[in-house]
């Protein structure tokens, strides 16, 4: 217990600190962690002979294992409890354990406690009254306004606890339903201000995340739009008229457009790029400029989702029936999973190393990327037909799919729960925020789901 002694020694409990100041080197002393779960280990020599000397399995633990534990220390120790009262902790935690739920993690307005309804006319004629569940009934004009003035007070702590709280199943249900509009959804996209949805009649129809009223409508594709992403500032859309548009959210015009060879099934975001693809080819695009920079080569059937795990890793899911993973600091594939089954339709991450594929003979099938060339598990039945859309949201996994119906999947068992079946046509569209799933379908709806 030397180390440990003297390292605790150098801190003083009436000092400020932060979680930052104590060497990590404490928590591997008391906690063993598994060494993929910890990214602040690679660089640290002393750290990977630490994990590299300590074969017990029954000792290791995933990061999440480790902060639980650590809470628990901290009940004992002064500068523990000290250290994990410290806001920038919960902030970090909060990032890196919810990343895979929701791009829309860390605006105000999906931090309110309680969703609050109106009793305004609701959505001048697109909030509809027909096959209203009792749910729907009580809030009747259901407005997604979220009380602003009540985030500020909340800690990043009370934030993470009240994010990690799982739905319960048998209160999720639809709190608002918008259309019918006058085509089929294709499209869904959600930021921290604005819903967006895309449809067969080739516009973008911009709603208010503050009352779900319709504010604005972007014009300029000529058929379907297939796919849609913001980062806040800008809206990128994808068409069937293969172009790409880049559009100002600020100032509501369109910045530029993006010509290509091939119709635009599929998009992601990074930091600098924007990623695309529909044929066998992923490209990577300037966000800002729309100039193209690269492209990833290796599929030979038309890709038909992608997914960016952080700024350096791409997920891409084929009709040539595989995944594949790419680095994109180098452009190479550096792992790819055959499935000889079934085209892979869409795909999400479950968290840092699991991926759920859905696929068009009705499966999903999970996959960890630090393992060989089988699925972890496999999803036989999980739909009557294709599994078109994949969700991480509320502590579950939703899918999608052709058969009308919205699915609710347990991340430990990968069990069915509920089945969601309010739609009248093929899910086409799933997208959430950090307390609200969207999804758009082809009966020319959308509906809202949350617990209730």
């Amino acid at each position: 217990m030397s180390f440990l002694n003297s390292s605790i020694q150098e801190y003083r409990l009436d000092s400020p600190l932060t979680i930052s100041d104590l060497p990590i080197e404490i928590l591997f002393y008391i906690f063993t962690v598994t060494k993929d779960d910890q990214d602040n280990t690679d660089n640290n020599p002393d750290l990977d002979e630490i994990n590299n000397n300590n074969n017990n399995t029954e000792l290791q633990m995933s990061s999440k294992e480790l902060m639980k534990c650590a809470l628990e220390f901290s009940k004992t120790c002064k500068l523990f409890y000290k250290l994990f009262q410290e806001d920038n902790f919960w902030y970090q935690n909060y990032k890196n354990i919810f990343h895979y739920y929701s791009l829309v993690d860390v605006d105000n307005r999906c931090l309110s406690s309680s969703v609050s309804y109106s009793n305004g006319n609701g959505m001048n004629g697109k909030y509809s009254s027909d096959d209203k569940t009792s749910s729907e009934k009580t809030a009747s004009s259901a407005l997604l306004s979220l009380a602003k003035e009540n985030v500020g007070s909340q800690t990043w702590k009370q934030r993470y606890f009240k994010r990690r709280y799982r739905w319960k199943v048998d209160k999720i249900d639809c709190i608002l339903k918008i259309g019918p509009e006058s085509h089929g959804i294709t499209a869904l996209e959600v930021d921290d201000r604005y819903l967006y949805s895309g449809s067969h009649d080739s516009n973008i129809y911009v709603y208010s995340l503050d009352n779900m009223q319709p504010l604005h409508v972007f014009q300029g594709h000529k058929f379907t739009i297939w796919a849609l992403k913001s980062d806040g500032k800008r809206l990128y859309s994808g068409s069937n008229d293969h172009s790409i548009k880049i559009w100002d959210l600020k100032r509501q015009v369109l910045k530029c457009t993006i010509t290509d060879s091939t119709k635009i099934f599929t998009m992601a975001l990074t930091d600098d790029f924007l990623l695309s693809s529909s044929d066998n080819l992923i490209k990577l695009w300037d966000k800002k400029t729309g100039v193209q920079r690269s492209v990833l080569k290796g599929h030979t059937g038309g890709v038909n989702t992608i997914y960016s795990r952080g700024n350096d890793c791409l997920i891409s899911g084929s009709s040539d029936r595989s995944i594949k993973i790419w680095d994109l600091n180098t452009g190479q594939c550096v792992d790819s999973k055959e499935d000889s089954t079934a085209k892979a339709l869409s795909l999400t991450m479950i968290d840092h190393n699991l991926v759920a594929i859905g696929s068009q003979n009705c499966q999903i099938k999970i996959w960890d990327l630090r393992m060989g060339y089988q699925p972890a598990k496999t999803i036989y039945k999980a739909h009557n037909w294709d599994v078109w859309q994949l969700r991480m949201c509320g502590g579950y996994l939703f899918s999608g799919s052709f058969d009308h119906t919205i699915k609710i999947w347990d991340l430990h068992n990968f069990q069915n729960l509920s089945t969601l079946s309010h739609h009248r046509s093929y899910i086409h569209a799933l997208t959430s925020s950090s307390f609200h799933l969207f999804s758009g379908s082809a009966d020319k709806s959308i509906r809202v789901w949350s617990e209730q």
